[in-house]
């Protein structure tokens, strides 16, 4: 995948942005071959929507607070447009290898998920994907957390998919470094063939475990 078809989707909020989507663009831009023109940062939790740019990057206050899927939903409603998106929220930090293992990356299917569980709040999708789901992914605006968490691994379910990282190459781990200065303890994802690491906190963890099951995935439907 040549990386001049791609954009980088972040979906933030209000009251993180200025941390954690900070140290993703600079991990994006400082330790990768990404532009700041690639980049897409949508925060929500806004009362109105408003273009601004940040760090050099366009970012959108939005008037809504869709989890991990604001981002994808500015897409549609903002009318963005580019070849391949990748997906990912702002509490991720990219290795100095992500850039270079994207590249070489061949994407055959319209949706490339981050693992073979097919997590939709990361990983690659081509425009033909995003529209041809439109209707499904603007039902997900202003979800409640945990429909949020459950929705993440339902698009296997809207076509072909393939994965950037199978789930076994994946490595989780306690941080003990609290990287964004807050008072969250947080669990930490490591892609290895990606680079690339998903800081997760343990509220997020929690509200996902006595949720999960198969008659929630059903109720999205």
């Amino acid at each position: 995948m040549n990386l001049k078809d791609l954009s980088i989707a972040i979906s933030s909020y209000k009251t993180s942005y200025q941390v954690c989507a900070k140290k993703l663009i600079d991990s994006l831009v400082n330790d990768n071959a990404f532009s700041r023109d690639q980049i897409l940062l949508v925060i929500g939790g806004f009362d109105a929507k408003e273009s601004f740019t940040f760090m050099g990057c366009n970012a959108i206050k939005v008037n809504h607070n869709s989890y991990d899927h604001t981002a994808l939903i500015e897409i549609i409603e903002g009318k963005h447009q580019s070849t391949y998106w990748f997906l990912t929220h702002d509490t991720c930090i990219a290795g100095p290898k992500f850039s270079e293992y994207l590249n070489s990356f061949k994407i055959q299917k319209h949706y490339t998920a981050m693992t073979d569980m097919g997590w939709l709040n990361m990983g690659v999708i081509d425009q033909s994907f995003i529209k041809t789901n439109s209707n499904f992914i603007l039902s997900l605006k202003n979800c409640s957390k945990i429909r949020a968490i459950l929705s993440e691994r339902t698009f296997t379910r809207l076509g072909d998919f393939d994965y950037l990282v199978p789930n076994y190459k994946s490595h989780r781990f306690i941080e003990n470094k609290n990287i964004y200065g807050d008072d969250k303890q947080r669990t930490v994802l490591y892609f290895n063939d990606l680079d690339f690491y998903k800081y997760q906190s343990y509220e997020a963890v929690n509200v996902m475990k006595p949720n999960f099951t198969e008659n929630n995935v059903q109720e999205l439907f």
